[in-house]
């Protein structure tokens, strides 16, 4: 299962942090540099948190379902419009919410991989925001020319466009989320090595990883489990992905 799950990192790693930093790339490339820039010590704490900022992202993906369906619906076309501009106000709440789990540990320079996943997490978060603040802005617009019944003027063709921009804008910020999550999962293997030189153990207690794994069970959906494998979205494999680590036994606590 070690193996295994090393080879997927690895493959992951080619595919998906191709554009991460070159001090990120550096801070993982040996096993020196792996245990000058990931010592022992709140890891529980920062996979907890960050677990935690997962879980308001799961709550924007599962509310966005939700209104969704309000595009089937018998509503007025302006209430689908308001309902809509409404949900990206609460999504950006949630996002910074789940930013401020993280940065605090931007104020921690003693585990430079966890500095350098938070810096990634909160500059995901900052860039969905932005986003979601240029949707808003659309939708407040189309909004007010349907209240003011001035849609004969109103510029469809530039309104798709921006959405269609806006919407394939937020698909390649949402990569970086399971790229952060990558380097999570590197975050909790302990840097002690075992006689063979390898890495064999996660940086946390046996207790702490029960307590992790309860947590990372609040994602009960049966796509928030198995192995990373195609077809899910990037919430879905950042799941995954911790869930996997944290279950393989291959890996002892730091208590044994």
């Amino acid at each position: 299962m070690k193996k295994r799950h090393w080879i997927l990192a690895l493959v992951m790693a080619v595919v998906l942090l191709a554009d991460m930093n070159v001090a990120a790339e550096e801070m993982l490339g040996s096993n020196r540099r792996f245990r000058i820039n990931n010592p022992d010590g709140i890891k529980y704490e920062f996979a907890r948190d960050y677990i935690t900022s997962l879980n308001y992202l799961k709550e924007n993906n599962e509310r966005f379902e939700d209104v969704a369906i309000l595009a089937f619906s018998e509503d007025k076309e302006i209430d689908r419009i308001a309902a809509l501009r409404d949900d990206l106000i609460r999504n950006n709440l949630n996002l910074r919410i789940a930013r401020n789990y993280l940065s605090k540990y931007l104020r921690q320079a003693d585990n430079g991989l966890i500095l350098k996943a938070s810096d990634m997490f909160t500059n995901f978060c900052d860039r969905l925001i932005d986003l979601n603040n240029e949707e808003k802005l659309l939708l407040e617009d189309l909004y007010y020319t349907q209240l003011k019944d001035e849609m004969d003027g109103f510029d469809v063709d530039g309104f798709t466009r921006s959405q269609r921009r806006i919407g394939q804008a937020r698909k390649t910020t949402l990569k970086e989320l399971l790229e952060t999550t990558i380097l999570v999962s590197k975050i909790l293997i302990s840097p002690q090595e075992n006689y063979a030189g390898q890495f064999d153990r996660l940086g946390i207690t046996q207790e702490e990883r029960y307590k992790l794994l309860y947590k990372i069970d609040e994602f009960e959906d049966d796509r928030f489990k198995g192995e990373l494998r195609p077809g899910l979205t990037f919430l879905e494999g950042s799941v995954v992905t911790l869930r996997e680590i944290l279950e393989d036994y291959d890996y002892t606590a730091l208590d044994g």
